[in-house]
């Protein structure tokens, strides 16, 4: 097999992933902290502002081409 062609010292994909998942499984999620700070929290509501106004234009680009399109009144 190919596992018994490999040198000791090598581990394969499969056992390099088992041992990923096992190293993240066990890492403790870390819930102690505080809330969020005034600037966190101003941070983050420029951010969804952002990213909701990036959002708005896409929309509104997409909107705009549709409606510039005819539909035909031959359905054939």
């Amino acid at each position: 097999m190919i596992v018994a062609a490999m040198s000791s010292g090598e581990k394969s994909v499969k056992e390099e992933a088992l041992e990923t998942l096992k190293a993240m499984g066990t890492a403790s999620i870390d819930t102690a902290k505080g809330p969020p700070s005034p600037v966190q929290a101003l941070l983050g509501a420029i951010s969804a502002g952002i990213i909701s106004l990036i959002l708005y234009k896409f929309a509104t680009i997409i909107e705009a081409g549709l409606s510039r399109q005819t539909i035909s009144d031959d359905f054939s």
